[in-house]
């Protein structure tokens, strides 16, 4: 790959085929530090052999030149602590001698076009937390953690600040941090050590709370402090970057992640900004959609998405090392960097495999066991088939799922003792994704004149917490025309989390909130004693519910649920009828499908539609999107769907297919193309699934039989559609106006529709 004099940080946009690797020498001196035993004289001088025979740069780069590999991400220094450049204030790796391998390997990358990158453990080092256990995180009893260290220790801060600057004097493309945590070893409890108990005090004026406390002001303060050392953090390491070397592309393994909740200390919209792209690690078949589109709506460059092709499974699925060495089935690992590509994003290969030297060999160009290099060539090859679809490219918009931070701290937390307000988010993306939708993710700093304008409609998952400025900033967007999408309580608080009378969205949604929304009806499952039904009734024949729903059916409603007023000009689509249980104690029967039950209609609505200025609204009573996460159930998809449709209107892009295909789609200005994405990534039988985890797809089935339906740009003229990368000629008519209605007879991992026009 040629290097680009002029723009520097090209390659974060042009190449797609990278892989980072670690640095897995063994280092006596290390180990003896750390475990405060000696080594053998024998073991050091075996030790000594395997580097004197392996450590050599070209094996890395005719490796890497093999498989077709662009861009290297390799230790500078890593989770042991061992730097394997030329540090004066690290530990140094001991068998290098008076050689810089960091330094002999970047040069070789760069001589063979390949763009070489430092990873540097910020949290994890084994040897600095042996020395100096004064510098670990601890909990709030004092218990130290194993070898996390505090970020906020200014005497282990320096020594990062100092290496980073060491680093950045070389000839690299980017920088990359690790394990930069301010959660005690990552198990969810915050850093309680005597440097941030200082600094708290000295900055805020009190002493840390111990107890999580949402009711307590001083809680809410820390949690927000927490998140600006972090930042600060970032900032100090990025202004010393900018001094030694602007070239450099800084990034992180980016921990800011939806689903979490505080602990982790990352703010996304404070630290995203930070960063010249984000990297972030991912597993199993629904996580690789959901970061890729998470970490997109953040970078400012291509974002990178780390795809493990090891065999891993635990409590995080395919998080935790089962057998080391065992790869993936190959369709698995396909359809994750699929994903990746699909969604704007690069995949980044982890060469954990890599370890065992004994597969190393600079004759035959490998580094790793021969079923691990059938599979990184295979994946290189079939990235590098695409490439021709996937540079130069504007990401087509229809939807944004906002991603509220405030809602999941301050308001729907772990301990609010109502469903923690990630499932709501969790679902509303699996709804999005299975019914091929295309959507972004947005987070609260998204929502202002600029950015919302670009899509069609807005789907605040139960975004409670919402500031008077971001309400203001809806209610405009929808008044020329957006739409919203909008369930359970969304605007009821402001951005600290104190509730309002009503709702700040109240005129924009036509509903005003009735006290008492979280108790009023509840799952069994969060009230034992409650033996009543809810369900939705439908009492009149609407086009909302054409194909859905028909006047005398009803769908279980999904609880808790807000009551509220439907405002005048508002329509109540669908209302609550309440089955009463009657009889003797509950025995697991269910009154409404037994015909026990005594069914009484109420005037709560459940589903309303409303116009606002030139847009539409819909609002959902229940947490949809919450029970849809948890059971999948084709008429909640199908109602939560609708309402997209009904408030966004038709998008650019259509597709009929099973909820196994993601789609996503994207222009191509200079090659007069629009291009679809056909994601399939099924998993194993639903019937082999006996744990809540996500199964290993063995096998991936194709589809077939799907449908797109593309609207051409105006004034263009269609020349010819195909399926890459294997341009095979599709069907296509044409339907009114300047759609097209295309047949795709199957797709296996991964196709992409194009369209070309003139």
């Amino acid at each position: 790959m040629q290097r680009d004099r002029e723009d520097p940080k090209a390659w974060l946009e042009t190449t797609f085929r990278r892989i980072m690797c670690g640095f897995s020498f063994r280092d006596p001196e290390a180990i003896e530090i750390t475990t405060g035993k000696p080594v053998s004289a024998e073991r050091r001088a075996a030790m000594q052999r395997e580097v004197d025979r392996y450590l050599d740069p070209e094996i890395y780069v005719r490796a890497l030149t093999r498989m077709g590999i662009q861009v290297l991400h390799h230790h500078a220094k890593n989770h042991g602590g061992v730097s394997c450049y030329a540090t004066k204030v690290g530990h140094r790796f001991s068998l290098m001698g008076e050689r810089d391998f960091f330094g002999e390997l970047v040069t070789a990358c760069r001589k063979a076009g390949i763009v070489p990158g430092a990873m540097y453990q910020v949290g994890m080092d084994r040897v600095h937390a042996a020395q100096h256990p004064e510098w670990l995180q601890m909990d709030a009893t004092g218990k130290r953690c194993t070898f996390t260290l505090c970020p906020n220790n200014r005497e282990w801060r320096s020594i990062v600040m100092a290496q980073t600057e060491e680093i950045a004097h070389y000839d690299i493309g980017s920088l990359v941090f690790d394990e930069l945590l301010l959660d005690w070893h990552n198990i969810g409890t915050a850093c309680y050590c005597p440097h941030c108990r200082r600094l708290f005090q000295q900055e805020v004026g009190d002493d840390i709370p111990e107890q999580e406390d949402w009711d307590n002001p001083l809680w809410s303060k820390f949690v927000l402090w927490r998140y600006e050392k972090l930042a600060e953090f970032i900032e100090e390491a990025d202004a010393i970057r900018k001094r030694v070397n602007p070239d450099i592309a800084l990034t992180s393994i980016y921990k800011a992640f939806p689903i979490n909740d505080w602990k982790d200390g990352w703010d996304a919209d404070r630290t995203a900004p930070l960063f010249d792209f984000l990297l972030g690690d991912v597993g199993g078949a629904s996580r690789v959609g959901f970061r890729a589109r998470w970490y997109r709506a953040l970078s400012r460059h291509r974002p990178e998405l780390a795809c493990d092709f090891e065999f891993l499974v635990g409590s995080y699925t395919h998080y935790h090392y089962v057998d080391k060495g065992i790869p993936k089935p190959r369709d698995m690992c396909l359809a994750d960097v699929m994903t990746a590509l699909a969604n704007g994003a690069t995949p980044a290969f982890e060469s954990v495999g890599w370890s065992n030297h004994r597969f190393w060999d600079k004759r035959k160009a490998t580094m790793c066991a021969p079923v691990f290099d059938e599979i990184y060539r295979e994946a290189t090859r079939e990235i590098e088939r695409r490439e021709p679809w996937l540079v130069h490219t504007d990401r087509l918009r229809h939807a944004m799922l906002l991603h509220s931070r405030r809602t999941r701290d301050f308001r729907y937390h772990s301990g609010s003792g109502v469903e923690p307000y990630k499932e709501s988010f969790w679902g509303w993306h699996s709804a999005l994704l299975n019914g091929q939708v295309l959507y972004d993710m947005g987070t609260e700093a998204r929502l202002n004149a600029e950015d919302l304008p670009g899509y069609s409609v807005l789907v605040l998952a139960n975004a409670a917490c919402l500031s008077d400025e971001q309400a203001e900033a809806i209610r405009q967007y929808v008044r020329a025309g957006g739409g919203l999408v909008a369930s359970f309580c969304p605007s009821l608080f402001d951005e600290t989390g104190k509730e309002r009378a009503d709702f700040a969205l109240a005129d924009v949604l036509g509903v005003s909130y009735q006290d008492g929304a979280d108790t009023d009806y509840i799952l069994r499952k969060e009230n034992p004693a409650q033996r009543d039904q809810y369900f939705l009734s439908v009492d009149e024949k609407h086009k909302f519910f054409d194909g859905v729903l028909v006047p005398g059916q009803r769908m279980t409603c999904p609880a808790p649920m807000a009551r509220v007023t439907p405002r005048a000009d508002a329509r109540p689509l669908g209302r609550i009828t309440i089955y009463r249980h009657e009889g003797g104690p509950f025995e697991g029967g269910n009154d409404a499908i037994s015909g026990r039950g005594r069914p009484e209609p109420t005037d709560n609505p459940v589903l309303v539609t409303n116009r606002f200025g030139k847009g539409r609204s819909v609002y959902l009573a229940g947490k949809f999107a919450a029970s849809y996460r948890v059971h999948a159930h084709p008429l909640l998809h199908k109602v939560m769907l609708r309402a997209v449709r009904w408030a966004g209107g038709r998008p650019t892009v259509e597709v009929d297919a099973p909820p196994s295909v993601e789609v996503n789609a994207y222009d191509q200005p200079a090659e007069g193309r629009r291009i679809v994405h056909l994601v399939n990534y099924q998993a194993v039988p639903m019937r082999a699934v006996l744990t809540g985890r996500e199964p290993m797809a063995e096998r991936i089935l194709p589809v077939h039989g799907l449908m797109v339906t593309a609207r051409v740009p105006r004034g263009r003229k269609v020349r010819k559609v195909y399926l890459a990368p294997d341009k095979k000629r599709l069907k296509w008519t044409q339907e009114t106006g300047s759609r097209i209605r295309i047949t795709v007879p199957e797709v296996h991992i991964h196709g992409m529709v194009v369209v070309e026009y003139a």
